[in-house]
């Protein structure tokens, strides 16, 4: 028969809110297996995958919007956009540190925040994102988006965008 293991309990701090993965695209684990994303009402949260412990709640990405994704080479870190924000965030799980990738507020001052979604993804090796620029009142998603970009994280910048039709 086939195992299943609960990964996450009511005592460990985070309550008996509703954790899951989510979206179906993308792995929660990390590359080496050793870590899981795991979403709920509030922050992200890391646990290890083998203790079933959380390791680190993850700093302002929060639901949807912040939707983690896990570095294709290092195990340790993780991308998101920042909640409400216009940045694109690393963090380190090892070290609880947090790094701004780029802000996109340079290059669209008149933008609100940043789109990014639960079912969207980066390139398979981690280079390419692409992101809405968004125009509105966060959790708007149906609001005005100025452009679609895509961004280049290993030579820092935009290499492709479409002005947005709404």
């Amino acid at each position: 028969g086939t195992k299943i293991t609960r990964l996450t309990d009511p005592s460990d701090g985070w309550g008996t809110t509703m954790r899951r993965h989510a979206y179906a695209t993308h792995s929660p684990v990390n590359r080496d297996g050793s870590m899981v994303l795991i979403q709920g009402e509030g922050p992200w949260h890391v646990y290890d995958a083998k203790a079933c412990k959380v390791i680190k709640e993850i700093p302002n990405a929060i639901g949807d919007i912040g939707s983690p994704r896990w570095d294709p080479k290092d195990p340790d870190l993780c991308y998101y956009a920042d909640v409400r924000g216009t940045r694109l965030m690393k963090f380190s799980v090892k070290t609880g540190d947090v790094t701004v990738v780029h802000d996109f507020k340079k290059d669209f001052p008149e933008m609100k925040w940043l789109g990014y979604h639960s079912y969207d993804d980066p390139s398979f090796d981690g280079r390419y994102w692409g992101f809405g620029i968004m125009d509105c009142k966060f959790w708007d998603e149906r609001g005005k988006a100025l452009a679609v970009v895509v961004y280049d994280m290993k030579e820092d910048k935009i290499v492709g965008q479409h002005a947005a039709d709404h």
